[in-house]
């Protein structure tokens, strides 16, 4: 983080951080997992199975418990928060301030401290999303399965559709085949194309 922050921020127009106070509040409910599977296309399917495989590594893992205690079978989906702030900046209330990472302590090495009152008078260098608005961020991504979904439908139905013959296309390929011969130090490169 601080070598992206250091090193690529200055040249970007803008660099955005999605923290986990904001990533950790968009949770995945029953009724949001629910909508998913109701698509039931393979996308939607393969989205839930994963979303169940995050929520039951918190019942299972020892080390992840105290999650999931706190979420009651809910899970955050981190990059997908990042992903709407690029589709959709309104969602997420955000301003620019100063952001530092913690290279120098033991104790919480790698922090992000982000200067919310600007009291250390230094450039401000990131824009920070503080919220999102979960019920309509939920709204959103729904509804790319749905689309990405549907398009992945009518080009399997076009697929369906168009009937081919496998050996034909198959021959016509072979024959627009261009086979290239390796340099001869004395002459350029020449190109061989079967009929």
């Amino acid at each position: 983080a601080k070598i992206v922050i250091e090193t690529w921020g200055p040249q970007l127009k803008e660099l955005v951080m999605v923290p986990l106070d904001v990533t950790m509040v968009a949770l995945t409910n029953p009724m949001v997992r629910q909508r998913i599977e109701a698509i039931g296309s393979t996308l939607s399917k393969t989205i839930t199975e994963l979303i169940k495989h995050l929520c039951d590594r918190y019942v299972d893992t020892e080390e992840l418990q105290a999650f999931g205690d706190m979420f009651k079978g809910q899970c955050e989906i981190h990059d997908a928060c990042a992903v709407l702030y690029i589709w959709r900046p309104e969602l997420f209330d955000a301003r620019r301030m100063r952001v530092d990472v913690e290279t120098a302590s033991s104790f919480c090495y790698g922090t992000t401290c982000c200067d919310i009152y600007g009291r250390s008078n230094r450039e401000v260098n990131v824009m920070v999303c503080e919220k999102t608005n979960v019920p309509e961020f939920w709204e959103n991504v729904i509804e790319a399965i749905q689309q990405r979904s549907d398009v992945a439908q009518k080009k399997q139905e076009k697929h369906k559709s168009v009937k081919f013959d496998k050996k034909s296309t198959t021959v016509k390929k072979v024959a627009k085949k261009v086979i290239r011969k390796s340099p001869s130090p004395r002459s350029s490169t020449r190109t061989l194309t079967t009929k």
